[in-house]
């Protein structure tokens, strides 16, 4: 057993590795956010039981005094610390890059962090909820298509600097960018396009009503990457809230949308939640800030050509300040805040549970759009709402 100040690192006969840590602490990462520990290098994570070895900071050519090298738990969210006698069956990498400042306290409640979970994904339905209303708006004067295109290049142009302000660091593992990847096709190449074009085809309350079998595919989703089976809580809230979407989809307006609109919408729905499973497992490995950056980074590359091509058929100067404020919501709103708030919820909450939250969105939508829209708003939305939010209450606790 190796240790360091109040952590211990305990080697159980089966070789895997824990850690013993009295006061209980926590890690963040990511801008400049507090670690525990003195000052280390660009930090890689993998799941437990494997650790990442980082490298001692380097001041004037010499290592910082002391011999213990800094291990980072991810699945514990703790730093521990080994010395140099690591035991053979531990996987170690070694990384050297940009400088993270770490600061020494102790963390948050576990209480704290699931208040702090509810939050995050509240305003995350509450900015994705919005979506079909904004995209409506900003398609009065540009086609869905360019939309689209716009909305995945634009939150580019946001999440490159970012990436380069907090030194946000490059995934090390094969598997972390297979699950980038995916996010990046799902989450923000394949949902922005297609439901930009969808949502043009039928209304924002049918849309809104597609929305609902998200959280569905992605709790499914999730429980089978996190190989859980999900308690009778879980499958009772779930089909609560499943109840309360009936309702509103049973005397929902036929005319309002247009079958190849809402096959499209629901296309992209299905591509949406794959990538937020892969995004909230990608999470859990290297940061739900590097998760969300690197995702939009890979697919504003990948329609860069389009959007050179399509931003001419623009007349930028004839755009209205509700149209702007439309699309700044599309780009920066719904894909860079949203999505870096909801792969941190994901990550912290657990896939399933919070998924459930996405229930409240179709709710959301149909307020907006009776609002800013003027659509008609269901009789039964005041019932439907309350069995929805009474179905998250309950699944969230299975």
């Amino acid at each position: 057993m190796g240790s360091f100040g109040q952590i211990d690192l305990v080697r159980s006969a089966s070789g895997s590795f824990t850690e013993r840590l009295s006061p209980p602490r926590t890690a963040s990462r990511g801008c400049g956010a507090p670690l525990y520990g003195s000052y280390v290098d660009h930090v890689q994570v993998r799941p437990c039981p494997t650790l990442t070895l980082v490298k001692p900071r380097v001041r004037g050519g010499a290592k910082e005094a002391g011999p213990s090298h800094k291990l980072l738990n991810h699945s514990q969210g703790i730093l521990a610390a080994a010395t140099a006698g690591i035991p053979a069956p531990l996987s170690v990498t070694t990384t050297t890059s940009t400088t993270l400042a770490l600061a020494d306290g102790p963390g948050p409640s576990p209480a704290a962090i699931q208040w702090r979970v509810r939050a995050a994904a509240s305003l995350t339905i509450l900015l994705f909820a919005l979506t079909p209303i904004t995209t409506q708006l900003a398609g009065a004067q540009i086609p869905g298509v360019t939309i689209g295109v716009l909305r995945v290049v634009g939150s580019g142009l946001f999440a490159f600097p970012l990436l380069l302000l907090c030194r946000v660091p490059i995934p090390a593992e094969t598997e972390s960018w297979t699950l980038v990847l995916v996010s990046a096709l799902g989450s923000f190449a394949g949902f922005p396009l297609l439901f930009s074009i969808g949502v043009r085809l039928t209304s924002a309350s049918h849309a809104g009503l597609i929305m609902a079998t998200m959280p569905l595919i992605t709790s499914i989703l999730g429980l089978l990457m996190e190989r859980r089976r999900p308690g009778l809580n879980w499958f009772a809230g779930t089909t609560l809230a499943f109840a309360g979407e009936a309702l509103l989809v049973s005397n929902g307006d036929a005319t309002s949308g247009t079958i190849v609109g809402d096959a499209i919408v629901f296309i992209a729905c299905v591509l949406c939640a794959c990538g937020f499973a892969a995004g909230g497992r990608l999470a859990q490995r290297i940061d739900p800030l590097a998760a969300t950056l690197w995702a939009i980074a890979v697919a504003s590359l990948g329609f860069l050509p389009a959007a050179v091509l399509m931003v001419g058929t623009v007349d930028w100067t004839a755009l209205t300040s509700l149209t702007w404020a439309a699309l700044l919501h599309i780009t920066l709103g719904a894909s860079v805040l949203a999505y870096m708030s909801w792969f941190w919820a994901l990550s912290r909450g657990g896939i399933a549970r919070v998924a459930a939250f996405q229930f409240a969105q179709p709710a959301l939508v149909f307020i907006f759009a009776a609002i800013i829209l003027r659509e008609h708003l269901p009789a039964q939305l005041l019932v439907a709402t309350l069995v929805v939010f009474g179905g998250i209450a309950l699944a969230r606790r299975g």
